[in-house]
């Protein structure tokens, strides 16, 4: 992956995880699987929950000058796969159902965060090229853009399995989009493509494959204004959603993984084996 030449500051996050802040853009810019397939696991959850924490609290360098977050990933073809599967099945095995909530309620915090622009002055953003699915796929819904290349998958493979996108999505999206494709794109399990979720208004840009990175500079540069920061900020107001709403669905979320069936541990057991390859 080629990153702009202009030698950006580096913030190793934790394993399979690092930043590069781009002081010419005031961007935090978050990379995720540089080495293996990027999903959330609890420790990239945990990192990436640290990291936000220190930007709202200006506990970072870059801190006082962050005007843009941005979500990406440094694994060629995958931007990421979701939520923690090995886990999930672990602990529903287990019925340990305080793990879980306490993992749902760190993921709930991330989409918060996400949402909210991490202090309620950060625009966030997401660049999307390759597969995004489950709660990858939440996360880029919580940003305020979303751009994706051309050939960018996305899908909610959860009701296949059982359950639900609980970690927030599907609240944002409520508010946003219209019945039809608010049901197709959380019940169907379906792929969609970078143009079906630019025609329902998700996808803000899309961009011919191989040139995000020129794009995305291009996109940081244009908003950087105070109108484009103003306008940014309206519309976080007005997407505003409260934690508990969250955090109320994310309970129904995990008691229905502690319902599950033997059959449907066994599928999640075998879309983990998929998801660390």
């Amino acid at each position: 992956m080629a990153f702009a030449s202009h030698n950006p500051q580096r913030y190793d996050i934790g394993e399979d995880c690092f930043a590069l802040y781009h002081s010419e853009s005031h961007s935090f810019e978050v990379f995720l699987g540089s080495e293996r397939v990027p999903f959330f696991s609890a420790e990239v959850v945990d990192k990436m929950l640290g990291g936000m924490t220190k930007i709202a609290h200006g506990e970072l360098d870059c801190s006082s000058a962050l005007h843009f977050f941005v979500l990406r990933s440094a694994f060629p073809g995958i931007f990421n796969l979701g939520a923690d599967l090995d886990l999930f099945h672990s602990l529903a095995a287990e019925k340990n159902r305080d793990e879980l909530r306490l993992y749902a309620d760190k993921c709930i915090d991330l989409i918060h965060h996400l949402s909210h622009g991490i202090n309620n002055a950060i625009t966030t953003v997401a660049l999307v090229e390759g597969k995004c699915f489950g709660g990858g796929f939440e996360a880029v819904l919580a940003c305020d853009y979303l751009i994706a290349s051309e050939s960018a998958l996305f899908s909610f493979p959860e009701i296949k399995l059982g359950i639900f996108p609980g970690m927030g999505a599907a609240s944002v999206m409520s508010r946003v989009l219209n019945k039809g494709d608010y049901q197709r794109i959380f019940l169907s399990g379906e792929m969609f493509s970078a143009q079906q979720l630019f025609d329902m208004g998700l996808v803000s840009l899309m961009v011919p494959d191989g040139q995000g990175e020129a794009v995305l500079r291009q996109f940081l540069k244009r908003m950087n204004s105070a109108a484009c920061y103003q306008l940014s900020a309206i519309y976080k107001y007005n997407k505003r959603l409260p934690v508990s709403e969250l955090r109320f669905f994310a309970e129904q979320w995990v008691e229905g993984v502690m319902d599950l069936t033997r059959r449907q541990l066994a599928l999640i057991a075998y879309a983990a084996t998929q998801q660390r390859e």
